[in-house]
């Protein structure tokens, strides 16, 4: 599953891997949209406070330590419908952070 994650954020305009704090780091323009573990099959990923609220409240899914009061949230991947929230997550998260590049970065994403 975990290479599944991985090759559905690979598939985002722009898409760049890196690596932190033993955990692969998710990043378009240099900004950060996701971590995940190297090992365990965990993904933390941006939303917005409100946003945090409504997920924590599916099984799997809770504040991501660290980040959680900037609205993160981290999902456990126990199953295809844990992964298939994932890659929705991992989706809204490229997308809040592709919204606040410039316009001109946001248009060298689409081409």
């Amino acid at each position: 599953m975990r290479q599944q994650l991985e090759e559905f954020a690979a598939s985002l305009p722009g898409f760049e891997k890196t690596y932190a704090w033993d955990c692969a780091q998710f990043k378009v323009a240099g900004k950060l949209f996701a971590w995940a573990d190297e090992e365990d099959c965990w993904i933390s990923v941006k939303a917005s406070k409100e946003q945090q609220a409504i997920l924590c409240e599916q099984p799997n899914i809770e504040p991501s330590p660290y980040a959680h009061i900037h609205g993160w949230v981290r999902i456990t991947i126990e199953g295809e419908d844990d992964l298939d929230m994932a890659c929705d997550l991992l989706q809204e998260g490229y997308s809040q952070v592709v919204a606040k590049l410039p316009k001109k970065k946001q248009a060298e994403l689409d081409r």
